[in-house]
């Protein structure tokens, strides 16, 4: 068994366990009217400054207007192009009505802030969760936090850190409104909590070609059928693949390996396929030619007009 079969094994079983992962409970949000919360350091390590980690994920549509896809937002995750953001955009362009360009809008990707945080007024006030903040609330937290800081005051700080009120009013993608203040008192947080810690690194990393796939299926078919973007290097710590020679990638015989068919055959035969010479590339079909989205009537007049 070659090294080479062992090396894609083993990355195909890899994608598939962050496929297969279930276990992320989704981020909790400010609820309506006001939350009381505790922000808690670096889950790195008391040293580390960082306690926040930017999270995005694309809620793909399909034509029923219910989700079809979900998956994690590479540009509002990590700073890196996004396929999903990409196909989206072109989709948009391309479609001819409101409707198509709806359902493609209502899948993008509104980013948010994810921090560890006590809900203080919750049913588990000890426990920490995973807790998302918009970019404005962020915003207004680390002002809170430089304000403290000028002072002397570490507001993330276990023993003498300070509870934040976040109040929500209001619904919708545009008429929610919040407001952040510092509580004018605020209880020591049982050190114990700190090992309890999530890893935010750890949970926004839900990147894998499985379900990147689906996700650009899914756009693609709304769109009608665009080109899916190239997702080379798109992964985080991925690099783009060198140029293979034209020739016939060596094959991996699935039954060798004696797994059942679900899906994790169908990336490692997606390793495999057959590269394209330039030479036995199909000639790509011209673009129907456009005039700046006139009507086939209007067209017609001014090419009677031109004649």
């Amino acid at each position: 068994m070659s090294d080479n079969f062992l090396a894609q094994l083993q990355a195909a079983a890899q994608d598939k366990l962050k496929a297969m992962d279930t276990n992320r409970d989704r981020p909790i949000k400010p609820k309506s009217g006001k939350n009381r919360i505790r922000i808690l350091p670096s889950w790195r390590g008391e040293s580390d400054p960082t306690f926040s980690h930017s999270f995005g994920q694309h809620f793909v549509k399909g034509a029923d207007g219910k989700t079809a896809a979900v998956y994690v937002c590479m540009d509002k995750t990590y700073d890196k192009p996004c396929p999903v953001c990409q196909a989206i955009g072109e989709g948009i362009m391309r479609s001819a009505d409101d409707v198509t360009k709806k359902i493609l809008d209502d899948s993008k990707s509104s980013g948010s802030i994810l921090v560890n945080a006590l809900v203080l007024d919750g049913d588990q006030p000890n426990t920490p969760v995973v807790y998302a903040l918009t970019p404005t609330v962020f915003k207004s937290v680390l002002s809170i936090i430089m304000e403290y800081a000028a002072e002397g005051i570490n507001i993330l700080d276990p023993e003498n850190g300070v509870d934040l009120i976040i109040n929500r009013e209001g619904s919708g993608r545009f008429d929610t409104k919040y407001t952040v203040q510092a509580a004018p008192k605020s209880k020591p947080v049982n050190r114990s909590v700190l090992s309890q810690l999530h890893d935010l690194d750890a949970y926004v990393d839900q990147a894998n070609s499985q379900q990147e796939a689906k996700a650009l299926t899914a756009v693609t078919g709304i769109a009608g059928g665009l080109p899916a973007p190239s997702t080379a290097g798109a992964l985080p710590g991925a690099s783009a693949p060198a140029q293979a020679p034209a020739q016939a990638a060596p094959t991996v015989d699935l039954n060798d390996v004696q797994m059942a068919d679900d899906g994790l055959g169908e990336v490692l035969e997606g390793s495999a396929t057959q590269a394209v010479t330039p030479e036995t590339a199909p000639a790509a079909e011209p673009a129907p030619a456009s005039a700046g989205g006139m009507s086939d009537d209007e067209l017609d007049d001014l090419l009677a007009d031109l004649g």
